[in-house]
């Protein structure tokens, strides 16, 4: 299984601290001192519009589930005067809440 050892804790099987899976995946203990990955959340930096759930409904009336993302561009934006990177939403770029940088 990849090399993966499970251990038991409360909240279920978690990979223990001298798996690869644990250190891939971010996942730390309290008493272990693994940094977490970071990870980019599907949110707008300017307006914190983030995705919202909903369902697909076919001609048929066939209902499944689906995410409404938003539209995301990684843009370079001054900022306090200085240059930094942002993901925002197009509406945000559109509507002029964010100058960005040449």
């Amino acid at each position: 299984m990849d090399g993966i050892h499970w251990k038991s804790t409360s909240c279920g099987f978690v990979p223990t601290a001298n798996s690869r899976a644990r250190q891939r995946c971010g996942w730390s203990d309290p008493g272990i001192d693994i940094p977490l990955e970071e990870f980019m959340a599907k949110r707008c930096e300017i307006c914190d519009k983030g995705p919202v759930v909903g369902r697909t409904v076919s001609h048929a009336h066939n209902v499944g589930p689906r995410r409404f993302e938003p539209n995301l561009q990684t843009v370079r934006a001054l900022v306090k005067g200085a240059t930094k990177r942002m993901r925002v939403c197009t509406r945000c770029l559109r509507s002029g809440k964010v100058t960005k940088a040449a």
